[in-house]
């Protein structure tokens, strides 16, 4: 109201200057009217400043903050740490502090009355913090909605909040970075436009926890990372492109001469094709093979290293069925065939990664018979039977991996078990090393299948853990990787089994001899996806223990380890199956946190915001199962209850009702969100309280719709008074909302 009148009066003086001085309505609407005089005074103040509006947003951002309770409140700094906050030139800085403490408009003290030219010690604060909230560049434009995102457009002060959380979320990665480790961001790029959209100096990132060449090291790190990720996606990409014309090229009238001579020949025929001296042209042939067979060992390696993501690599799937196709069934000379295997193999693995349930084993099917027929023409090729024990563990594995295991059960048994006939007959051509690490993996198999039945065989499954624990052990005692890989493997198995029987005690014992040869494994291997997901499996197991035993401490300490972990490989967004584990593994911990009462520890908080992040992308990516909008909701809810500004409160709860009214309108909605009731009425109170009428109608009429679906018979007097509550209560708000015409309506 100050404001107003003196902008009254001195318009009224700059319209006429010569007579006396007169108010009118125009006078008043050419200042913007009591809600937007102060508005467009300070907007005229900054037009005075041409070429430094950067410099006006950077101190205001700095001289402003968010309490607690989520207002909008002073924050007075001396000019040199301003200054050193803003990150613009001292002139520029001085030039707009001037114009704003004028004694014209008096919007920063000290006026220059006080203050001529303003020394470094000087302080610099707001003169009303009413500016706060009528200047429409630093509180926001409640009354318009951008088109892009369907809200009204941010001001300075709401920016400024965002740019602290996200920075503090950055300096929070660096919290794990002790052990050397680099923490992996989504879109690194997009974090880069953002961290140079604005000055960032050592100064601002003070305060919000400080660590800034952290972070900056953090953000450059993960930029080359992503350019290395890219070339490399792109040399492979062009290599399966490649290698067909490679293959195929100088000796294509060859492998078709073959095939044609295949198909029309009878077993005689095929014995000594097999036994005819390859030429120049097929030697050539026999050289760009292993050339090519070489290629997908890079590949496949590299995939399970972490160098290539799940996502690129599934993309490469067309190619290599492209490439498959083309080698067709040609098996001569052998490189030609084992490498068609190879190729088979490696699709089939890719196909696990993507989750396709039919695919997969029909693909790994593929791979054995090819191999069972190969072999028939080879038997005397231990590279061949070589690749026959790897198509079947793939074809085991593949039907063990589908929705319903049990119902594959006899399969996967059935294949492991023939793999283990295969691995000792490779003991006969020599290779005893490699063939008793085959028969140590296929037991470690058989026992898995023991403990995929229902009840769990764990006894039997026990005892193959301990032969292969064994075999492992003996295979020539040089301690190598894959020796240490193959005795993690049985002993974490063997902690399973023995906390299946009950056996606590020696089940945690064993895990944590299984962990210790993974972390330095892992510390070898530093980018190996696959030792760090083994290695969350470990803590995770370990926590299951703890929590048993109630010391959930105990327990939530392994489970932070373990969800690092996951969360490091679930930064790669292609693979499902990951993403569905880490949604499991968090409600582990969230019953954890909950047991220990720690809800309002910052390091929780984070785990609720990536947990919800998790289930965002699931219920999108996932939509066929309806149990990540259930959970989605939950986790919105849990954090909506846990947050302290108002406005983020509020925010959530929006989240979870979207969660939920999607829900509800799936088949086993109603079913699924039976128990919700009272959660749709307490959030439904908080928008009514906030005077947010559409959201909270929308809520009371969600809660009224769960009530009369389960309104079976005219017996369910308790739902029917429920969804009684809820309708009343949507037409009380209704009546509120129609009383309060500044604020939208409910539709």
């Amino acid at each position: 109201l100050q404001h107003c009148l003196m902008r009254l009066w001195d318009r009224a003086c700059a319209t006429n200057r010569e007579g006396p001085r007169r108010l009118t309505r125009q006078t008043y609407d050419d200042i913007g009217r009591m809600s937007d005089a102060l508005s467009r005074h300070a907007d005229e103040v900054m037009a005075e400043c041409p070429g430094k509006e950067l410099v006006v947003e950077q101190a205001f951002r700095a001289l402003s903050e968010v309490d607690r309770e989520g207002r909008a409140i002073r924050r007075a700094l001396r000019f040199d740490q301003l200054l050193a906050e803003t990150g613009v030139a001292d002139g520029d800085l001085r030039a707009v502090l001037d114009k704003f403490r004028a004694p014209s408009c008096s919007f920063l003290v000290p006026p220059p009355s006080a203050a001529r030219v303003l020394a470094p010690e000087e302080r610099i604060d707001l003169g009303h913090e009413t500016l706060l909230r009528r200047w429409r560049k630093l509180a926001g434009e409640s009354e318009k909605v951008e088109a892009k995102t369907g809200r009204p457009p941010e001001g300075w002060l709401a920016k400024e909040q965002t740019d602290g959380q996200r920075y503090r979320t950055l300096a929070s990665l660096l919290e794990g970075g002790a052990s050397g480790e680099m923490a992996t961001l989504n879109d690194p790029e997009r974090v880069k436009l953002w961290w140079d959209s604005l000055p960032r100096t050592s100064a601002w990132a003070d305060r919000y926890g400080g660590k800034f060449e952290g972070v900056k090291k953090l953000i450059d790190n993960n930029i080359t990372a992503k350019r290395q990720e890219r070339r490399r996606q792109l040399y492979f990409r062009a290599a399966v492109v490649i290698l067909p014309l490679l293959v195929f090229g100088a000796g294509a009238l060859t492998w078709w001469h073959f095939k044609v001579l295949e198909e029309k020949a009878d077993q005689q025929h095929l014995e000594r094709l097999a036994a005819v001296k390859l030429d120049e042209e097929t030697a050539r042939l026999r050289q760009q093979a292993k050339a090519a067979s070489q290629f997908l060992h890079d590949f496949l390696d590299a995939y399970h290293k972490g160098e290539i993501t799940e996502r690129g690599a599934l993309s490469l799937m067309p190619l290599v069925d492209h490439f498959s196709a083309q080698v067709g069934s040609v098996f001569s000379p052998p490189e030609a065939g084992k490498l068609w295997i190879e190729t088979l193999n490696v699709n089939a693995e890719l196909m696990m990664s993507a989750d396709d349930p039919d695919a997969a084993p029909r693909m790994a099917r593929t791979a054995d018979e090819t191999a069972r027929r190969f072999a028939e023409l080879y038997p005397d090729n231990s590279d061949v039977l070589q690749l026959r024990f790897d198509s079947l563990i793939r074809t085991g594995d593949a039907f063990m991996s589908q929705p319903d295991p049990d119902g594959n059960l006899g399969l996967s048994f059935d294949e492991y078990r023939h793999a283990l006939l295969t691995a000792e007959s490779l003991k006969t051509f020599g290779s005893n090393e490699q063939a008793m690490r085959d028969i140590a993996k296929a037991r470690l198999r058989i026992g898995d299948a023991y403990r995929k039945r229902s009840p769990p065989a764990s006894e039997d499954a026990l005892r193959e853990y301990v032969d292969a624990l064994a075999i492992s052990e003996a295979t020539n005692g040089d301690y190598s990787g894959n020796d240490r890989r193959d005795q993690a493997a049985a002993k974490y198995r063997i902690g399973l089994a023995l906390a299946d029987l009950g056996s606590g005690d020696e089940a945690e014992a064993w895990l944590n001899e299984a962990k210790q040869l993974q972390i330095e494994l892992k510390k070898n291997s530093p980018d190996d996806k696959s030792l760090k997901w083994v290695l969350a499996d470990t803590y995770m197991k370990l926590g299951n223990l703890k929590a048993k035993n109630n010391a959930p401490s105990e327990a939530y300490d392994q489970y932070k380890l373990g969800i690092a972990l996951r969360e490091e490989v679930v930064q790669d967004p292609g693979s499902l199956r990951h993403s569905r584990q880490l949604a499991r593994d968090y409600d582990e911990v969230v019953a954890a946190i909950e047991a220990m009462n720690l809800t309002k520890d910052d390091d929780v908080r984070k785990f609720l915001h990536n947990q919800f992040d998790n289930l965002k992308e699931l219920a999108k990516r996932d939509s066929v199962h309806d149990e990540w909008l259930t959970q989605l909701g939950q986790s919105a809810k849990r954090r909506g209850d846990l947050a302290e500004l108002p406005r983020y409160k509020l925010k959530m709860y929006r989240e979870t009702i979207e969660a939920w009214r999607e829900l509800a309108a799936r088949p086993k909605g109603a079913e699924l969100l039976r128990d919700s009731y009272g959660d749709h009425m307490q959030i439904a109170d908080a928008f009514a309280k906030a005077q947010d009428w559409p959201n909270a109608a929308a809520a009371y009429a969600s809660a009224a719709n769960i009530a009369r679906l389960q309104v079976k018979n005219v017996s369910d007097a308790g739902w029917r008074a429920k969804a009684e509550q809820a309708e009343a209560s949507v037409g009380a708000v209704v009546a509120r909302a129609l009383q309060s015409p500044s604020t939208p309506k409910p539709h």
